[in-house]
């Protein structure tokens, strides 16, 4: 398997935790109607740009030894710890903005062996040691007092006459707030199982357009009802491997993820169950216009990042 493509497993397998959006006020649409023809279903939008809120780069010279800065992240090795089974490297990660946060469940970086995607540890001899398997390497806990994050890695023992240890990570995810963006998907009044509707709607969303080219609905329109929103690739900055925002119409309780494997698509189901959004008491059957919010957006940085730390 292509490099390019274990990495967008992994990456998508770890989004799929943080693209459910949480619940939200209906935020001021920032919109304008195109000249698109009032009678079509597919419904154009001009947006008025915006700046994007992509977290911004710490200056180099705040850098402390032992530390890598991405973006409003400071990563540092706190402590390394040595036994005759493993080797703990504890990471702290110092967020320099009140945007930037971490979604319960989620980390800053992640794992997954099985496709070679994961932190690497190396000595200054030549060595690399992979992270254990089958320890809990993913758990991020944050500290109330200090108000930063803390994360521990668990490698093979290295060599006890290492000098130095580097860890090397593949990428590092960052979540902060948009600014709100609002733009509308018109579904129709009757989609059914098996239709396919031509769509031309176009959002910028962070500095980045987003351009909405299909609908596709699927289930059995009874329990079920998941409609497909495809898009045309978008052109990101060479050092961002993956933007993912979160899509949702919070007032319907319609909230879109991404398919797995394909960065250019996401899915929602139409038939909204009772109990997901408040007051429901039976299945409810979504159509017509979406209006279609954006308050987050997560970033992945491309890598590697090494930081390293001289032992004792």
């Amino acid at each position: 398997m292509p490099l390019i493509d274990k990495l967008m497993k992994h990456v998508l397998l770890m989004l799929a935790g943080v693209l459910i959006l949480s619940a939200c006020s209906k935020p001021e649409s920032s919109l304008k109607p195109s000249t698109a023809n009032a009678g079509s279903a597919a419904l154009q939008y001009a947006f008025t740009p915006t700046p994007t809120l992509a977290p911004t780069k710490i200056p180099a010279a705040t850098e402390p030894i032992g530390c890598k800065t991405i973006r409003m992240i400071a990563i540092c090795i706190q402590n390394v710890t040595r036994t005759d089974t493993e080797t703990q490297v504890k990471l702290k990660f110092v967020v320099e903005s009140p945007m930037v946060t971490v979604e319960v469940g989620t980390s800053f970086i992640g794992s997954d062996l099985q496709n070679e995607f994961a932190p690497i540890l190396s000595d200054g001899q030549g060595h690399s040691y992979s992270l254990i398997e089958a320890a809990d390497n993913m758990l991020i806990q944050f500290d109330d007092v200090q108000r930063v994050y803390f994360q521990t890695l668990r490698f093979q023992p290295v060599s006890a006459d290492a000098k130095k240890l580097t860890v090397s990570l593949p990428m590092v995810s960052v979540d902060t707030p948009s600014k709100a963006e609002t733009f509308q998907i018109d579904l129709g009044q009757n989609p059914q199982p098996g239709q396919t509707l031509a769509l031309n709607v176009t959002a910028t969303i962070g500095g980045q357009t987003f351009h909405f080219v299909k609908a596709e609905f699927g289930g059995d329109g009874v329990r079920s009802l998941p409609v497909t929103l495809y898009m045309e690739l978008a052109k990101l900055p060479d050092d961002i491997f993956l933007m993912s925002p979160a899509f949702g119409d919070p007032e319907k309780g319609i909230f879109f993820s991404e398919k797995f494997g394909t960065p250019n698509i996401i899915t929602s189901d139409l038939v909204v169950p009772p109990g997901k959004t408040s007051g429901l008491t039976a299945n409810t059957y979504v159509s017509g216009v979406l209006n279609i919010v954006v308050n987050r957006i997560t970033y992945w940085y491309r890598g590697p990042f090494e930081i390293t730390r001289q032992l004792p």
